[in-house]
């Protein structure tokens, strides 16, 4: 026992301590790099899934605008619709005041052509006062 007393341990626990500080050191670059590695492949990962969400978003913008303009387009076909059943409402009044004038118009022409036949054809008894009324004329 008396050598093992005479052994100077202290070169070996400082030998030691340092094979702890140098495995320490190592964990920590160890770890470090691979939190690196492991921040960079999620950054990588998590690039994929955010350019699709953009996409996906930039394509529901488009959609939404085009939604807006196909709105406007159909206000403004509504609009359109109202101008026109306004102006089929005036058109049909207009051509009930025009048919009720052609009809008076037809029931004048009638009549006139009844006074006209009745002039160029007079009764048989209108022919005879008339040629007793020329007669008288001449007397």
């Amino acid at each position: 026992m008396k050598s093992f007393q005479k052994f100077d341990v202290t070169k070996v626990e400082e030998s030691l301590n340092m094979f702890f500080v140098k495995v320490h050191t190592y964990d920590e670059a160890r770890s470090l790099s691979s939190h690196k590695l492991s921040r960079s492949f999620h950054e990588q990962h998590l690039k994929e899934p955010e350019d699709r969400l953009q996409n996906i978003q930039a394509k529901a913008s488009e959609g939404a605008s085009k939604a807006q303009s196909i709105m406007d387009k159909l206000e403004h076909v509504d609009k359109e619709i109202v101008v026109l059943k306004g102006r089929r409402t005036s058109l049909c009044t207009v051509l009930k005041g025009q048919k009720q004038l052609n009809h008076d118009v037809q029931a004048k022409v009638t009549e006139v052509k009844k006074n006209v036949v009745a002039l160029k054809n007079p009764p048989h008894f209108m022919m005879q006062l008339f040629r007793i009324w020329s007669l008288q004329k001449q007397i």
